[in-house]
């Protein structure tokens, strides 16, 4: 937080309002501190802009202790707390074709006319002072059609910055946060499979020790029938063990996750070294992600089948074992 603002941060706001953002990572932002550097007056400060013509979300939020007692001007208590969620955008991208640039050229002659610009700032002077005049309705008509024109305008130029940013260049972008998410997502899935199978092998390795060393006892007849029970728990348990990661398919999906991750690496490897990088290449190695993908997803289809498969025999085989001792 910025020193120079922490005396009176909250005192001079009206309906005091606090907010949280979700934002997921596809949508586009600009922070100002990494595009200002050195000229950034509050380096200390994050802020972020977001584009225009969002969808977004509005979910209001209970205030925490710490933000009830604070006060806004008069002393008024906050207004509320929101979570905004931002969605998705209503921005297409779009060509910089012939058409679209006559039209952008004629939007900007119509805001741009000075009997236009001066209409607006009577209109928004009304609306500071919240004086309107039934008689001024003809130039609000033409204020907001001028709000329509330069709201259009704004749109089209947006589509067309968009369309530019996501060509080649914003398109690697693109592909190398996205690639960079998916090594990211499948080393942690690959690290909580390995975990898991080393725990149980580790379960199973001790609990088989322990039943060898008490049929040890049982083989020099030192309390035979006790270490023969003893031995026969431990074995018990291993069999557990290895049921629950057959039944789980544990080592089938810690291999998965480890070719998933290992096949991320690579490509992203093989594109820190291309030599030749352009759209078509790119291109080629965006579907190669997509097809890892989409095989990454054939596999947990096939291992939640098996998994089902396996707790079907199982339960089959308990039905059978029930059914024999009656």
């Amino acid at each position: 937080m910025n020193e120079k603002k922490q005396v009176n941060l909250f005192q001079e706001k009206e309906d005091l309002t606090f907010f949280e953002f979700k934002v997921d990572q596809s949508i586009e932002y600009l922070d100002i501190n990494e595009v200002l550097g050195e000229m950034s007056k509050y380096p200390d400060e994050r802020e972020i802009l977001f584009p225009p013509f969002m969808n977004l979300e509005l979910k209001r939020m209970e205030l925490t202790p710490d933000e009830r007692i604070m006060r806004g001007i008069r002393n008024k208590p906050p207004y509320g707390k929101y979570l905004v969620v931002f969605k998705d955008s209503k921005i297409s991208p779009t060509v910089l074709t012939e058409k679209i640039r006559d039209e952008l050229t004629e939007l900007r002659k119509m805001i741009l006319d000075p009997s236009s610009i001066e209409n607006a700032k009577a209109v928004w002077e009304q609306v500071r002072r919240n004086n309107y005049n039934v008689k001024n309705i003809d130039n609000i008509k033409y204020y907001l059609e001028w709000k329509k024109n330069l709201q259009l305008y704004i749109r089209k130029c947006y589509s067309v910055i968009k369309w530019e940013i996501m060509s080649f260049k914003g398109r690697e972008c693109m592909f190398r946060n996205e690639l960079k998410d998916q090594i990211s997502n499948a080393n942690k899935k690959r690290e909580m499979y390995e975990n898991r199978v080393q725990w149980i092998f580790g379960t199973e390795i001790f609990f088989g020790v322990l039943a060898g060393i008490f049929l040890a006892f049982n083989a020099i007849e030192y309390h035979p029938e006790r270490f023969k029970i003893m031995a026969i728990c431990a074995l018990g348990i291993v069999a557990f063990q290895a049921g629950i990661s057959k039944v789980f398919s544990l080592t089938d999906k810690l291999h998965q996750r480890t070719s998933i991750f290992l096949q991320y690496d690579e490509l992203r490897m093989k594109w820190e070294f291309e030599k030749v990088k352009d759209p078509e290449r790119l291109n080629e190695y965006i579907q190669r992600m997509l097809d890892i993908s989409i095989l990454d997803n054939e596999l947990c289809k096939q291992y939640t089948e098996n998994r089902i498969n396996n707790m079907h025999k199982w339960e089959k085989n308990m039905e059978e074992k029930s059914e024999w001792k009656k």
